[in-house]
């Protein structure tokens, strides 16, 4: 049986390996959880999954890092089935790294015309 048609992926540069490629998942994604992550991570997950979204392919065939704010989702896209499988999830140290070094809100003390 044939991989489904719904994923589509445009590389973004195809010659490094673990460079972000967008990923067409579709409007409806069929995700299973393997590791009993909360309700909310899955849905957070699907939200982020639905339409397109960069993604960053692994060493191994079909797996993939799909960053989601201040999480990391690893995923295994099955080519048969396109069931996504949710494998594990982290934090992202890129965006905390961000959030301490650089706020993306300045301080309203600092800002605001009416701080004395």
């Amino acid at each position: 049986m044939a991989a489904p048609e719904r994923f589509t992926y445009d590389a973004l540069n195809a010659s490094q390996e673990r460079e972000l490629i967008q990923m067409n998942f579709g409007d409806a994604v069929e995700i299973q959880d393997l590791r009993n992550h909360s309700a909310g991570t899955v849905m957070r997950l699907a939200l982020l999954l639905a339409g397109t979204v960069c993604v960053r392919p692994t060493k191994r065939r079909d797996f993939y890092e799909v960053e989601g704010g201040s999480q990391v989702y690893y995923i295994h896209v099955s080519p048969v089935t396109g069931i996504i499988y949710l494998l594990a999830v982290w934090r992202n140290p890129v965006a905390q790294r961000k959030a301490v070094l650089r706020p993306d809100f300045p301080c309203p003390a600092e800002s605001s015309p009416l701080a004395i």
